[in-house]
């Protein structure tokens, strides 16, 4: 018998309640599919903070598709995929179309500087600090 190592029924409604129906990229399609920001590898993983909502997101088919196949670095760029050694926890997200951190019940709490991410393959700045979150952002709102 093989282990389940997908999210609880809990985390799933906390997801679906905090994407409201709606792809938590594009946010304007359905959202019919769950993704892990940080991939559970072959056969799964242990890390239960891997299932948690942080590090979830509500997507439809086509954003899904694309964070997985098209644009791997434009999507870790910009938060859809962290890699092993990140929490997801602290690391932000754009989320339909702003800079955000999600936690693990279901809130966004948006970054009131730079909101914009990198939307594109190499567009980069000069850098600067967000003053309250402390992240580095590029001049066009690009994270380092």
């Amino acid at each position: 018998m093989s282990r389940y190592t997908g999210a609880s029924p809990r985390v799933k409604a906390i997801v679906d309640r905090r994407a409201a129906g709606r792809c938590e990229k594009c946010g304007k399609a359905t959202a019919s599919q769950l993704h892990h920001r940080r991939p559970r590898g072959m056969g799964g993983t242990r890390r239960e903070s891997t299932n948690e909502a942080s590090a979830l997101l509500a997507l439809c088919e086509p954003c899904h598709r694309f964070i997985e196949t098209a644009a791997r670095d434009l999507s870790r760029s910009n938060g859809w995929l962290v890699r092993q050694n990140s929490d997801p926890l602290t690391m932000p997200v754009l989320y339909r179309g702003r800079r955000a951190w999600l936690d693990d019940a279901g809130q966004v709490d948006y970054c009131t500087h730079l909101t914009r991410m990198m939307l594109h393959d190499n567009v980069y700045g000069d850098y600067e600090q967000c003053a309250d979150c402390d992240h580095q952002f590029t001049t066009d709102g690009g994270p380092i």
